[in-house]
């Protein structure tokens, strides 16, 4: 009898050779190889980045012990849960040297210490979260595709970890060859990552590139305000998300990226390129509510939020822009997914605020809500 497919596979891609003392920078492939959508708890999974032990590394077959922090939970919230497609992808680039030390060359093997995820088949709100975890016991897949019990799911991982080396200082820190097995090649001495077909993120991990977006926008949910209202929140959160997509497509060092974030460094335009890809990924990921509710607006405002809450207040004044453009409606919901996600400030308001903020103290240019949201043409 063959044998079942996983539901979920995670894929380690390393570059060949690191040095010491260097980031060693990692891509972790998380894929939903089933035929359901899935609601992914990213407790324990690289996806969450280093607040557990969640690698399993060993140097000539002795284990790695974990340097980083360890954090203790109860009950996960909707923030906790990363929405996966059924044969689509998530991907983060983690530098494991933040949690393992490699101070001594040699051949490393990496996996996933984690056999099992769980996940939701339904969407993550707080009385299915209360429902899933304090409740009962865990439900078994079966039941939780016919909607019964807690529809939670204990999927186990096939994992397809990598080898690599970490080689003295003197040396030539990567070997940019990407092999097309989990084996090294004779006569080499770089390590490989697994075989797979995602070359976008070889291609993110040997140059340093951000991980691409993934091109799927996740639905809204809108509370309170006409039906007029809601449509045009709706169509402000479809529209907010094009213009951070098409800002993080484009972004490079021009005319147009001087004007709002100021003179070209390497590690301040990192810096806008990270918090664009947060905010795309926020909107691609989490599931934001608006609640169209001006008894929750300070007088003047157009709309709030905290960073990471997935919940925005629209106020009446967001009516009175328009749908796209300048000073639009779907420029401010960028505005505040940036707040959001991508824990930005709103230290000017306006475009000639703006652009001298730019000018003048660039770094904070960077922080700046506003800034995203002129330099997106919203």
């Amino acid at each position: 009898m063959p044998k079942r497919e996983r539901d979920i596979e995670v894929t380690v891609y390393a570059s060949g050779e690191y040095s010491v003392d260097r980031p060693i920078n990692l891509v972790f492939e998380v894929s939903n190889r089933s035929k359901n959508p899935l609601y992914l708890l990213k407790w324990g999974t690289p996806l969450e980045g280093f607040k557990t032990d969640c690698l399993e590394i060993s140097r000539n077959g002795k284990r790695i012990p974990f340097g980083g922090k360890q954090t203790v939970r109860s009950v996960p919230s909707p923030m906790d849960f990363v929405f996966i497609p059924p044969g689509r992808s998530r991907t983060r680039k983690i530098d494991i040297a933040r949690g393992y030390s490699f101070l001594q060359k040699g051949r490393y093997r990496i996996g996933l210490r984690k056999k099992s995820v769980e996940c939701l088949l339904v969407k993550p709100t707080l009385p299915v979260i209360a429902r899933a975890y304090t409740v009962g016991t865990t439900a078994k897949h079966s039941s939780a595709k016919s909607g019964k019990g807690n529809c939670v799911s204990r999927l186990s991982i096939n994992v397809k970890g990598a080898h690599f080396l970490v080689v003295p200082l003197t040396k030539a820190p990567v070997n940019k060859r990407i092999p097309k097995t989990s084996q090294p090649e004779k006569g080499k001495t770089g390590a490989t990552p697994v075989k797979s077909t995602n070359r976008q993120a070889v291609a993110a991990l040997v140059s340093e590139q951000v991980l691409p977006a993934t091109g799927i926008l996740r639905p809204c949910s809108i509370q309170g305000g006409t039906a007029t209202q809601q449509a045009a929140v709706n169509d402000a959160h479809d529209n907010g998300y094009i213009l951070a997509s098409q800002a993080l497509k484009g972004l490079q060092n021009d005319a147009r990226y001087q004007l709002w974030f100021g003179v070209y460094l390497p590690a301040r335009f990192n810096k806008v390129q990270a918090k664009l890809q947060a905010i795309v990924r926020g909107f691609e990921e989490t599931d934001f509510v608006y609640i169209i509710d001006d008894n929750a607006c300070d007088p003047g405002a157009i709309a709030c939020t905290n960073p990471g809450d997935p919940r925005i207040n629209i106020c009446t004044t967001f009516f009175s822009r328009p749908p796209a453009g300048t000073n639009s409606m779907a420029g401010r919901v960028l505005h505040e997914h940036s707040h959001s996600s991508a824990d930005t400030l709103d230290v000017r308001y306006g475009q000639a605020a703006c652009q001298a903020l730019a000018a003048t103290r660039p770094d904070d240019a960077a922080n700046n809500a506003d800034s995203y949201e002129f330099y997106a043409g919203g």
